[in-house]
């Protein structure tokens, strides 16, 4: 096993490190996204149930 050996597998397991940690960022951008979707729809179920309120 060479000090070239060791550096290749070095360089290997940096290149899955990344690919995780790019992945894991993409969830979480897609999370975010999500969330702030269905904050949108939280508000208008507010605004429809405040109204139905307002109306009886």
């Amino acid at each position: 096993d060479t000090f070239l050996d060791s550096l290749k597998r070095q360089n290997e397991s940096m290149t899955t490190v990344r690919q995780a940690i790019l992945d894991i960022s993409h969830r979480t951008i897609t999370l975010l996204a999500e969330i702030r979707r269905l904050d949108g729809e939280i508000a208008e179920l507010r605004q429809a149930r405040a109204r139905v309120k307002t109306k009886v």
